[in-house]
């Protein structure tokens, strides 16, 4: 998150480099969470994205030397009991359906303020939008496979009557294996 230092308005987008109210050039929020411990088995390291209902942190499982990605709703939506139902929900759907085209979940809590958290496997990757951006064009061959795997996953979750209610570019994930090849997509909301 991006703040004005003169007028103190907040940007969530990172598309804004300057105010639009006063012209300032923003900065940085320090995000309160990094280097805090999450029900004593993660330690939150970094924002790796930010949506409209949560941030999402790259966090170390020191148990197990793992790394993790803990999604956490913001706050102002944790008290909100349908909020944290869709959370719940979502978890528990995305938990049960176990596919290589859907991002694993491995834990489900709350924070030490009771705002809840999932935790899933670390994607090495980058979002679609962002992909499409960096590369303006994409050859056929890799788009009809980006699409077949997404239609894979969604097929694998339809089969438990799970329905994903945001499909867009930001919401699907191109990951990338060891050689820098684009690997395989997951679908799952990313914040």
């Amino acid at each position: 998150m991006r703040t004005c230092p003169t007028c103190r308005l907040r940007y969530t987008g990172d598309d804004e480099t300057n105010c639009l109210v006063d012209g300032t050039a923003l900065v940085e929020l320090a995000d309160p969470r990094i280097g805090s411990e999450l029900s004593g088995r993660f330690r939150i390291e970094e924002v790796i994205g930010r949506g409209g209902m949560a941030t999402v942190y790259r966090a170390h499982q020191w148990r197990v030397g793992n790394d993790v990605a803990i999604k956490v709703m913001h706050e102002r939506f944790a008290h909100d009991a349908t909020a944290r139902e869709r959370v719940e929900r979502e978890a528990a759907s995305t938990a049960q359906l176990a596919h290589p085209n859907i991002v694993e979940v491995y834990d489900v809590g709350q924070t030490e303020d009771r705002v809840p958290y999932i935790a899933m496997e670390l994607l090495n990757g980058k979002p679609l939008d962002q992909v499409i951006r960096r590369r303006k064009a994409i050859p056929i061959r890799e788009l009809i496979g980006l699409g077949l795997q997404c239609a894979r996953g969604l097929s694998r979750a339809h089969d438990f009557d799970v329905v994903h209610r945001d499909i867009k570019p930001e919401n699907l994930f191109v990951c990338m294996s060891d050689d820098r090849q684009i690997e395989e997509r997951r679908v799952g909301k990313e914040c």
